[in-house]
Parts: C-alpha cells; structure tokens; sequence
C-alpha cells in the first residue's frame, strides 16, 4: 500500500482470478469493487484481467458506471 503513495503509480490492475470469481463468491467481488474504489479515489486507471463473459463485462461495467474511463469495445 506504501507503493501507491510514494511511486508513479497510473493504474491498477485486477486480476483474472478475482474477475473471474466474482460473480459466485462475495468476496471476491468485494475485493474487486474496493480495488476500482481505491484507484478512482486516487485518480489511477483500472484494467481488470479475465473478462470472459457478458455477465463479468456487465458487473464490472456496473462497477465503474461513475468513472469517465473508457471500457474496452470487445464485448459492445
């Protein structure tokens, strides 16, 4: 956590293993939407691995509905 005060950091990424179990396990879908908080407040990018389905691409576009950043066009 020190390394997001201290260097360049731009972006966060979310791994696949957290992506893809989101949907079925709260927790992991906790640690996700907290993970897209922490870098919104800090002003950083989100790149989350893994996006596989239409209901992952759904729940995170759900997820990052009040951010201004541009979701990849794969799945529209």
């Amino acid at each position: 956590m020190s390394a997001l005060q201290s260097l360049p950091i731009r972006e966060l990424k979310i791994d696949r293993s957290f992506v893809l179990d989101m949907l079925a396990n709260p927790a992991s879908d906790v640690i996700v939407r907290s993970t897209v908080d922490l870098a919104h407040n800090l002003g950083m990018r989100v790149v989350a691995e893994g996006v596989e389905t239409r209901d992952h691409y759904n729940r995170l576009r759900q997820l990052l509905r009040t951010s201004r950043r541009v979701i990849s066009s794969r799945f529209r």
